[in-house]
């Protein structure tokens, strides 16, 4: 459990904002069980200039899905319907609410990765993502974003997630 730190309500760990009185909740969770926090790293200009891979052919029940999403350190690609909204993040035991795509079981926690660090918009092209105010950030291509802003993807664009590097593949 957490508390407000405006009204002291105590609310379920990992929420982000306050039901009682809609202030922002700060996150001062028990050791270990919040997002490890890592130093700012820059990423190579010549690691964001790989060639992307052409879009995969989607496995038997996700034949219309119009996105991927290729996790680099595993080669695990994820299918995406396009004309929704998704969450990307972790979830932990007693989450009241879980990302859209769950990225635990990608070493989210050891990689950085908040419990609801990124939201990926597919409804209208262009495909967006912005920053949910994780605590390691985001970046498309090395660059940071700002929190709570859009930015434009386009295929083949690296998304670090923390740590965890993700590569977006957009069928044509």
């Amino acid at each position: 459990m957490v508390i407000c730190s405006n009204c002291q309500n105590e609310e379920y760990s990992g929420a982000l904002f306050c039901s009682k009185c809609g202030a922002q909740i700060i996150q001062g969770e028990k050791p270990g069980s919040t997002t490890a926090i890592y130093g700012n790293t820059s990423v190579p200009d010549a690691a964001m200039q790989i060639q992307p891979p052409s879009f995969p052919t989607p496995p038997a029940g996700h034949k219309d899905a119009a996105i991927a999403l290729l996790v680099l350190d595993t080669e695990e690609t994820i299918f995406l319907a396009s004309n929704e909204e998704f969450s990307l993040g972790r979830a932990t035991a007693g989450q009241p609410i879980v990302p859209d795509i769950d990225l635990s079981s990608f070493n989210a926690y050891e990689t950085g990765v908040s419990r609801l660090h990124a939201s990926l918009n597919t409804k209208k092209h262009p495909i967006t993502i912005q920053d949910l105010g994780s605590v390691n950030g985001t970046r498309v291509n090395g660059k940071k974003l700002m929190p709570h802003s859009k930015t434009t993807l386009s295929h083949g664009d690296i998304l670090t997630l923390g740590k965890l590097k993700v590569q977006i593949l957009i069928k044509d």
